[in-house]
């Protein structure tokens, strides 16, 4: 048993389990994607599941929409695990009219400044139009994108477990 502790206290031990993690992210970004996207489905499921027995068992439950939640709740957690690339092609869509907006304030906001004859420094403009270019892109190749940064997140971890590994010196870590 002592040995098992020493084991899972271990930072060489953390690292490897990153770097292995970032390698998977790294070749199968779709397939990571439809995993948590299947797991989510199941969480949700659950919690419908859930909502449906309280509301079955607790007069209470019935007038604040417990009902509506749960079939709202089954029918993401459906949506998930059958077709999760509903979902995964709406993250980077989100992203990118999120960013996109961003750019377009900051445009707006520098173009006032100009009017206004204030200076607005050549970088922020830059900043901003590479940043709206990048949220065009973003929105007209949601699946690519997302398995991009996916792979981004993928060799952060790998770093991060090559870090551990580097730092660890093969010994445990000491509480």
């Amino acid at each position: 048993m002592e040995k098992l502790k020493k084991l899972f206290s271990n930072t060489a031990f953390d690292g490897i389990l990153l770097i292995i993690l970032g390698v998977i992210l790294l070749i199968n970004p779709g397939g990571t994607m439809d995993i948590i996207c299947f797991i989510i489905g199941i969480i949700l499921l659950i919690m419908a599941a859930v909502r449906f027995i309280t509301y079955a068992r607790n007069k209470e439950e019935r007038s604040n929409g417990s009902f509506f939640l749960a079939i709202l709740l089954t029918i993401v957690g459906i949506i998930l695990i059958a077709k999760p690339t509903l979902f995964t092609n709406i993250i980077p869509i989100a992203f990118a009219l999120l960013i996109g907006y961003g750019a377009v304030v900051s445009m707006m906001q520098l173009y006032n400044k100009k009017k206004a004859g204030l200076r607005a420094p050549a970088i922020s403009w830059v900043l901003a139009i590479v940043t709206l270019v990048l949220a065009v892109v973003v929105l007209f190749n949601p699946a690519t994108s997302l398995n991009t940064f996916i792979m981004f997140v993928g060799a952060a971890i790998i770093l991060a477990g090559i870090s551990l590994l580097s730092s660890s010196g093969g010994k445990s870590a000491q509480k």
